[in-house]
């Protein structure tokens, strides 16, 4: 009985810590001083938004997190929107990413990026995943702890704007196009956890009044026939609409040597900007989004936008990773010198 009572008050002590060191070391604050993981900062920033002004959420993995600007959604149709892409965004950070979102933000569509719905997980890797996802959703300290980091390698610079980063390194894709194969019989499978986590992202939104659409982001290594093949079998059994952006190339425009940072995997911000015009086109017509550009309660929309645009501008061949990889240095040779003059 009383080994039972000190595992009790332990468990009590650790929950009033861990609701303490969330309160101080919130996801929001951190990433406002950029000490959160770049990886980590898109779904962070995301509760420092005001509360009531974002309309789409989009969520998946990095093929969204580089091909959907946010800033051109609101600048070309005044649809507000939120990219909380993340590379390697397992099914379950979706779904606590939606959760967050709909907490403070009034969410009408979720584009939900759905290649990562088919990437290969280990059988027991869900289950540990998805209870310490949990976790850090109750305790956020636990998902920002490794915000110490930034104590020895300094914070990170990176400009995000709402939640899309500017990244114009160009190197083209020199594969085939079209890279369809309609003769294609295969069906790319879905293991059943990643499944399973559809199903409650997909009950999560209708409880919400959310409408749920799998998109098909822009990539030549990642998207083929079979895996298209999949999410419209997907998309169909379950009533939900694909967008499938790979069979639309020609509308959208895309320049094969000059849209790609990384030989066709993922997009710049010149492939995203205009397969966000083509999604704004798509969501505007369908879904019957509002254009918010002239009410004075999104002012700070507008203020955004034009310092997108000149981030754009400012970024002309350079990149985050060159900048942040020269400030470290810069930093070594700081505390070098000090080193020396401390002797």
């Amino acid at each position: 009985m009383k080994n039972l009572l000190k595992i009790l008050c332990f468990g009590a002590v650790l929950v009033v810590l861990l609701e303490i060191l969330s309160l101080v070391f919130n996801g929001g604050d951190l990433a406002a001083r950029g000490s959160v993981i770049y990886y980590d900062r898109r779904v962070a920033e995301l509760s420092n938004e005001q509360e009531g002004q974002i309309d789409v959420l989009c969520v998946g993995d990095s093929l969204c997190g580089a091909g959907f600007c946010s800033p051109i959604l609101y600048r070309d149709y005044g649809i507000t929107s939120y990219n909380a892409g993340k590379e390697m965004q397992k099914p379950v950070e979706t779904y606590y990413c939606i959760k967050e979102a709909i907490e403070k933000q009034p969410i009408k569509v979720v584009l939900l990026e759905a290649h990562g719905l088919i990437r290969e997980i280990d059988g027991t890797d869900p289950w540990g995943y998805g209870l310490s996802t949990a976790l850090g959703h109750r305790f956020p300290f636990l998902k920002y702890h490794s915000f110490w980091k930034f104590c020895f390698d300094g914070r990170s610079i990176r400009k995000y704007f709402k939640g899309f980063l500017v990244d114009e390194t160009v190197v083209g894709y020199k594969g085939d196009v079209p890279y369809y194969d309609p003769d294609d019989p295969y069906t790319y499978p879905m293991q059943w956890e990643n499944g399973h986590m559809l199903t409650q992202i997909q009950k999560l939104c209708e409880q919400n009044g959310i409408k749920l659409v799998l998109v098909g982001f822009v990539s030549p290594k990642c998207y083929n026939t079979p895996v298209h093949r999949r999410f419209e079998k997907e998309a169909k059994e379950r009533g939900l609409e694909f967008v499938d952006l790979n069979c639309d190339l020609d509308r959208i425009g895309i320049d094969w040597e000059n849209d790609f940072y990384d030989k066709g995997d993922h997009v710049n911000v010149f492939g995203a900007e205009k397969i966000t015009a083509y999604l704004g086109e798509h969501v505007l017509k369908n879904y019957g989004l509002e254009d918010h550009r002239g009410d004075p309660a999104y002012r700070s929309w507008n203020e955004m936008i034009a310092k997108y645009e000149q981030e754009v501008i400012d970024m002309e061949g350079t990149d985050y990773f060159i900048l942040e990889d020269n400030a470290g240095i810069q930093r070594q040779i700081l505390v070098l010198k000090k080193m020396d003059s401390d002797k």
